[in-house]
């Protein structure tokens, strides 16, 4: 027999180490140690209740997190300011007294670390990361219901091993399917983002080929194209 509240627990940190552990290379050394630290602090205060940090000072350091990364985030630095402050995040939600909205919270967070390593590199090892974060955080929703009902019910180890083999199988129909959607549904030359932007002015320039009647108008582009350096000559 186990508890729900134990088997959470794991599965919430299993979450979080496969998140963090994606980014960890694009991290700066201060946020991840403080991560780090963060973090044995709330397994101390789980397993020991060495410290309870009211919930008003967390809320609060979040806030300031997230205004410090504002700070930080420049049109060349977009990112890693950004994985940064959620990486904080996460520890610090780790640290609260965790109830069925905070657990989904961390599923979110941890969602969105791994949303933001593929805007910093692409990695086939991502595909099994990913494949496991889903399985964890498949079977973890599944107990969460019952969390939810009651946080200190107790299950049997058969009735956990169903819970996972059923989280498994969700997860190996979802795969093959998202393939197959993959393959079957149109895409276009025009993605779909591209709609949110004003279509600009046709600009003075180069090409290799041209359409008659497209553009009805031509604005001059005064951008430097390339700077030529050369010895000073001799006059004479």
């Amino acid at each position: 027999m186990v508890r729900i509240r134990t088997v959470l627990q794991g599965l919430t940190y299993g979450c979080v180490v496969l998140a963090v552990g994606v980014v960890a290379e694009h991290l700066e050394n201060f946020h991840l140690l403080g991560f780090l630290g963060l973090s044995l602090l709330a397994l101390a205060c789980e397993q020991r209740r060495v410290v309870e940090i009211p919930r008003w000072l967390l809320n609060g350091s979040s806030l300031g997190i997230l205004v410090l990364a504002g700070f930080r985030i420049t049109p060349e630095v977009l990112i890693e300011p950004i994985l940064d402050a959620l990486v904080i995040l996460v520890a610090i939600k780790l640290l609260e007294d965790k109830k069925s909205r905070d657990l989904l919270q961390i599923y979110l967070l941890c969602l969105f670390l791994l949303v933001g390593s593929t805007l910093i590199s692409l990695s086939i090892s991502f595909l099994v990361t990913l494949s496991l974060f889903l399985m964890l955080v498949t079977a973890a929703l599944i107990l969460l219901s019952y969390f939810a009902h009651n946080p200190e019910m107790i299950i049997s180890r058969a009735t956990l091993g169903k819970v996972l083999l059923h989280s498994l199988l969700m997860l190996s129909l979802t795969l093959p399917l998202s393939v197959l959607l993959f393959l079957i549904l149109p895409r276009t030359a025009y993605p779909f983002l591209t709609l949110l932007n004003k279509p600009g002015g046709a600009q003075s320039g180069f090409t290799d080929t041209i359409s008659l009647g497209q553009v009805a108008a031509i604005q001059e582009d005064h951008a430097v194209i390339f700077r030529a350096e050369m010895e000073r000559v001799d006059e004479g």
